[in-house]
């Protein structure tokens, strides 16, 4: 219910809930759901882990035109879905806790 405000709950609703929730449990106090969170991948290999010079290497300009849309893509949803929750609740999520690269 507190998110349902927020203008990206409709298009996203479950993924960024999901990922908001999640977030705030693995960088909160040790709660109940801790032992699930810990098992959780700490890191996940996709495309976007790679860096630019390792997505030239595959040379293939399609593979970098897409890489490149999907990191733009990944930071507006990010700036849209984080930007509002920041400011509401800084006492329970931090930017500076809370980047893009947790």
């Amino acid at each position: 219910p507190v998110f349902r405000r927020y203008d990206w709950v409709g298009e996203q609703n479950e993924l960024f809930a999901l990922t908001v929730l999640l977030l705030y449990l693995r960088f909160s106090a040790p709660n109940f759901w801790t032992p699930y969170i810990d098992v959780l991948p700490k890191n996940i290999t996709s495309v976007l882990s790679y860096d630019e010079d390792e997505i030239e290497a595959f040379n293939d300009p399609k593979l970098s035109y897409m890489t490149n849309d999907l990191r733009k893509q990944v930071k507006r949803l990010y700036r849209k879905a984080f930007s509002p929750v920041f400011q509401d609740y800084p006492e329970l999520f931090s930017a500076e806790v809370y980047t893009l690269d947790a």
